[in-house]
């Protein structure tokens, strides 16, 4: 399948779009907000003949009968494989203009149901029934076809028969060029372990031992599960990186063996991860050209081996795979699909995740931060090391009560001025053009700018098209953090002139320094008593020498209490918990 859509069921009162659906499709979000409702969906109803919907299964504030819509890829071999069906007459497929009105994305979507909601039993189960093209779909289909395409005809080319309602045309035509013909659906549920004894097996590790000596030792007629018992070791070798891993089940089947680095144990003496790759790796393996539904594979599995465990699903089975997961390690396989599922006042809502802020936004849904990989939960981006000593101390003046720490709730990290040509605030997943340029955004998408005017007079001097350009990445709407552009030429301008001058005087005595008459001037222009020669000034001892003399009573002027404010504000987003309303109020 390409697309699914779902409605008339539990948390989709109204058909939800999942698409695009790759080979592996991962359904990432918190609790709660329906990601186990499209594994039900799928258990319970997709099959030609699915039971009727039970009262459990309906929406809580009513919708639609159940509803499955199903999305085929509109590409050049789909298209002319219908025209062959019409037996070449292609009068009837000159465009595809009759379909747009019924396209999502690059995908075509057919949409059954089960017709109305009147339920009906047969002892305490619902009846089955089978999907039917859905009535409503079908009248789209014939408003967007009027004029364009000749029903009767089409009908004439597929089956060499002609007549009926326009309805019973669309039906024919429908089901005869995208049947329903769903897979068959295996589970595998959360709660997994090895057990035996049971009546019954399933893919969850119930009566595993079983099925695995079965396969180890078959029957003369059943050589092939020989192989299937052999693909099994080699999965757990590749997701391992161990190639003496392999499992054995002993003659008397009470227990499962694990060969690994010359020892021999009991798979329960082992790590628990060794048990979940184990009976995972028996489903993906027995199952074939099957969609596979499995809740939460990351349990006790090493984020490693995660990622190693959907790659392995990817390259080397033959089955469809929807995944329900907490994880962001497994979003980090770029080859799976990603669809970030919410939930609103109307119920559950599918997202494609396609942009790195996209994924971002997933990651924080399901609770995780930067420093969780010891990364800081935000960082500030400045031109060199004095504009760190400058900011640390106006943040700790402007909120004396916010226990921020550097390092762990923000960091401050340098680009140099002159390097800022070669940089980006974009990343080269969302915006293909920037693939030449750093992306500073790659680092930690809670990021910010600091970038000097290096302006000389308040009017006629305009920012150079790299700091324009810079400072409108930063400030993208959709994305967390903003550029600060000083209201004057450097940072260093911010500085009463002085406090400036003492600053100097400490740091470099024998320097004939000249303070800035205005905030355009530059703010550390020093000459040597002896000739005219431009001294060296340590930009870094000044500014420690500066925050010496700051003090809360030492005004901000011009825009720093309003910048200073903004950072306070952004930092305080990326940590929720490290502030309180008071302290931020009091500041």
């Amino acid at each position: 399948m390409h697309g699914l859509g779902i409605g008339g069921y539990r948390s989709m009162p109204d058909l939800r779009w999942f698409s695009p659906l790759g080979k592996v499709t991962l359904l990432a979000g918190q609790n709660n907000v329906g990601k186990s409702n499209v594994i039900r969906f799928l258990e319970r109803y997709m099959r030609s003949q699915s039971p009727r919907r039970g009262w459990e299964d309906e929406p809580r504030a009513g919708g639609e009968p159940l509803k499955v819509a199903i999305g085929y890829r509109l590409d050049q071999d789909s298209y002319e494989g219908w025209v062959g069906q019409a037996k070449n007459r292609t009068d009837a497929f000159l465009s595809l203009a009759p379909f747009h009105p019924l396209v999502n994305g690059d995908l075509f979507w057919v949409v059954r149901s089960q017709g109305d909601r009147q339920q009906t039993f047969r002892g305490d189960q619902p009846v089955t029934a089978p999907w039917q093209v859905d009535p409503e779909w079908m009248a789209s289909f014939d408003e967007a076809a009027t004029g364009k395409v000749n029903l009767t005809n089409l009908r004439q080319g597929l089956f060499s028969t002609s007549g009926g309602s326009p309805a019973d045309n669309i039906k024919a035509i429908v089901d005869h060029l995208f049947p329903f013909e769903p897979p068959p659906v295996q589970i595998i549920h959360a709660f997994r372990q090895v057990t035996s004894g049971s009546d019954e097996s399933d893919y969850s590790g119930r009566n595993l031992i079983e099925t695995l000596a079965d396969h180890q030792n078959p029957d003369v007629r059943e050589r092939s599960k020989e192989e299937k018992f052999r693909q099994i070791n080699r999965f757990l070798q590749t997701v391992l990186e161990d190639p003496t891993v392999r499992i054995e089940v002993p003659s008397r089947r009470d227990y499962i063996m694990v060969h690994q680095d010359g020892m021999v144990l009991p798979l329960g003496d082992l790590g628990t991860g060794i048990h979940q790759a184990v009976i995972m790796a028996a489903a993906a393996t027995l199952i074939d050209n099957s969609l596979v539904c499995i809740e939460e594979p990351e349990v006790n599995l090493h984020p490693l081996l995660q990622r190693k465990f959907v790659r392995y699903l990817t390259e080397n089975t033959t089955n469809q795979y929807i995944i329900a997961t907490h994880s962001a390690h497994m979003l980090d396989y770029e080859r799976a699909s990603v669809i970030h599922v919410r939930k609103d006042t109307s119920g559950s809502v599918p997202a494609p995740a396609t942009t790195t802020h996209q994924f971002a936004d997933i990651c924080a849904d399901l609770g995780y931060r930067p420093s969780d990989i010891m990364q800081a939960n935000a960082i500030v981006w400045v031109e060199g090391p004095s504009d760190r000593t400058y900011i640390n101390h106006w943040l700790r003046l402007y909120a004396p009560d916010t226990l921020f720490v550097e390092g762990i709730h923000y960091s401050i990290m340098f680009y140099g001025g002159s390097n800022r040509s070669h940089l980006t605030g974009h990343d080269p997943l969302d915006d293909e053009t920037v693939n030449d340029l750093i992306s500073l955004r790659r680092l930690n998408r809670h990021s910010m700018i600091v970038i000097d005017s290096d302006k000389t007079r308040p009017k006629g001097d305009k920012l150079d098209a790299n700091k324009v350009r810079v400072r409108d990445e930063f400030d993208a709407p959709d994305r967390p953090g903003h550029a600060w552009v000083t209201a004057c030429r450097t940072i260093e301008n911010y500085v009463p002139a002085d406090l400036l001058t003492e600053a100097v005087a400490a740091a470099h005595p024998h320097a004939r320094y000249r303070p800035p008459a205005t905030k355009w001037d530059d703010p550390l222009d020093a000459r040597r008593k002896t000739d005219s020669r431009r001294a060296t000034i340590d930009k870094v001892k000044v500014a420690h020498r500066v925050i010496e003399r700051w003090t809360d009573e030492t005004p901000l002027p011009d825009d720093l209490r309003r910048e200073i404010r903004r950072l306070h504000e952004f930092i305080s987003q990326a940590n929720p918990s490290a502030y309180t309303a008071e302290s931020s109020e009091g500041a």
